[in-house]
């Protein structure tokens, strides 16, 4: 378990809703029996009442700065982002996609890519990630049919 210190402010990512609250740890609770210690904490919540409750019982994820909330954030809106075009694709490829429309879009992407040199047989295409692939466009007929 994390712990905090008394006066730490924190922040709460809410489980129900979008929502990013700040709060004030005010107390902390240590109990100790034969068996084990628990430790809880009790934050102050930013409304009116300054309500203090017990952090166990907040549903949310505690995060103890803004940079690490907002990577966090940014990287859950990446992923869904991703699967959300990744799913788009694969319907399209499933639903409309035909090896010769394929191999057409191929051919006008790469063309729209090519590098500004003497060879305008040779073509570079972002693959994504800094991935850059150099594709010689002479050879691109042969990959008719031979593309999954």
């Amino acid at each position: 378990m994390k712990t905090y210190a008394i006066g730490q402010v924190i922040y709460l990512l809410s489980n129900k809703e979008t929502k990013v609250f700040p709060a004030q740890v005010v107390e902390v609770v240590v109990r100790k029996t034969l068996e084990n210690e628990e430790t809880n904490y009790f934050i102050k919540m930013p409304d009116n009442a300054a309500t203090v409750v017990s952090l166990s019982k907040v549903d949310g994820q505690v995060f103890l700065s803004l940079e690490a909330l907002k990577n966090f954030m940014l990287e859950n809106a990446r992923k869904n982002i991703e699967s959300i075009v990744l799913s788009s694709q694969q319907l399209a490829e499933k639903v409309f996609a035909t090896p010769q429309t394929q191999s057409t879009e191929m051919k006008d992407l790469i063309t729209s890519n090519s590098l500004d040199n003497d060879d305008s047989s040779v073509a570079q295409v972002d693959l994504g990630n800094g991935v850059i692939a150099r594709v010689n466009l002479d050879n691109i007929g042969d990959l008719n049919g031979k593309v999954s």
